[in-house]
């Protein structure tokens, strides 16, 4: 038999493994999702001066920004799956982002979408390592 393998090494393999992952499937999905939401949320930003002359229609913006964000993080309680609670909580922080244009904070809403970009993509790396770290703790074989 072969000898044990050391655990430096299982965790440098497992830090190779979620990287890899992560790059390949999750930056996919990750930036179709992010640009169609962005890409809305900034169709909204760069459609405020013909917003400001209805107030009617920001009033109707604030009302779905702030619902979304109330629904989402109610949804976002209840959740098991970490992954789960992550998407609830970003829906949760676009809903918030819609209410800040909503009461015609543009600024706010873009500084929040380029706070929220950088802070969930740590997020994510962090995840993605704890799940290989807890996945080497329960079973040593990495092969599959």
């Amino acid at each position: 038999m072969f000898p044990p393998t050391p655990k430096f090494i299982l965790i440098i393999n497992a830090i190779n493994l979620t990287f890899n992952y992560y790059k390949i499937i999750n930056i996919i999905q990750i930036f179709k999702i992010c640009t169609l939401v962005t890409a809305g949320l900034y169709l909204l930003v760069r459609s405020s001066p013909i917003l400001e002359y209805s107030p009617t229609a920001l009033l109707v913006i604030t009302l779905i920004g702030s619902i979304t964000a109330f629904v989402a993080a109610t949804c976002g309680l209840v959740q098991n799956d970490i992954k789960r609670i992550i998407a609830f909580s970003t829906i949760s922080q676009l809903g918030y982002m819609v209410l800040a244009v909503g009461l015609s904070k543009y600024d706010v809403s873009l500084f929040h979408v380029i706070n929220h970009a950088f802070f969930i993509k740590r997020a994510f790396i962090v995840i993605r390592f704890i799940s290989a770290m807890i996945a080497l703790i329960i079973d040593d074989n990495i092969a599959h």
